[in-house]
């Protein structure tokens, strides 16, 4: 099975970022209910694109959480 080098190199920038993201939210103190609620407050703010970004951090501390 060929997989092309475009889709490795991705694959690990991709890891490497997920990674990258729970270390940076573990230094900032954050907690996955504290990221949450951020999440929610920046939704009702309309701020879409950030709470989406709050909420992908969230399951990745948390990928079991069903609320986010």
């Amino acid at each position: 099975m060929y997989i092309p080098t475009r889709t490795i190199a991705l694959f690990i920038l991709i890891l490497s970022d997920l990674t990258a993201l729970s270390v940076f939210a573990a230094a900032q103190g954050q907690s996955a209910e504290q990221l949450y609620n951020e999440a929610n407050g920046a939704y009702d703010r309309g701020d879409v694109s950030r709470a989406i970004s709050l909420y992908e951090r969230v399951v990745k501390l948390q990928p079991d959480s069903v609320p986010a």
